[in-house]
């Protein structure tokens, strides 16, 4: 099953067994990608996470991928820096901060540190080191994009990068 969650609202929409296929500039989404890595300092006083947001070239359930260099603009021209969440969860406390975020050939590669003194950020620390959880998301609104020859939709670059959450799904 797929579910569409906007940005600023926790509750995700059940789209049942079919993708979205119409997708809008002002469009906000929040995707779980596939091929993410999460990585851990194994120093508990900063709980570091690195790892990849968002994998390029990679078709999600959404019907669309994301091109090399997509996030270069949103990430030279954003006066602040993405929230890190759980599970989209925009209504808690930040469970921790991005610390770096940049591009390479792969995808959007961020690192952060856990913010160890919120209970939630404690727990996320340890099942990240256990392997239950393992995965990053990211909260955006698509920018330019075209239409590739099988139909699937070729993001050129965000408008908005809102969030990265780290996700048990």
């Amino acid at each position: 099953k797929y579910y569409l969650m906007n940005v600023g609202d926790s509750r995700a929409y059940e789209l049942g067994n079919q993708m979205v296929t119409q997708l809008t500039k002002d469009q906000t989404l929040s995707v779980r990608l596939e091929g993410v890595e999460v990585k851990l300092s194994e120093d508990k006083k900063t709980g570091v996470v690195k790892g990849y947001a968002s994998v390029y070239d990679n078709l999600n359930c959404y019907g669309f991928y994301i091109a090399k260099g997509a996030y270069s603009a949103v990430l030279k021209n954003s006066i602040s820096t993405p929230k890190m969440f759980f599970n989209h969860d925009y209504s808690a406390v930040p469970v921790g901060r991005w610390t770096s975020l940049k591009e390479d050939d792969k995808g959007l590669y961020v690192e952060g540190e856990l913010t160890l003194g919120v209970g939630a950020a404690s727990d996320i620390y340890e099942a990240l080191k256990a392997g239950t959880l393992d995965g990053l998301s990211v909260g955006i609104r698509l920018g330019e994009y075209v239409e590739d020859d099988n139909g699937n939709i070729k993001v050129l670059s965000m408008a908005a990068l809102y969030e990265i959450s780290i996700c048990s799904f």
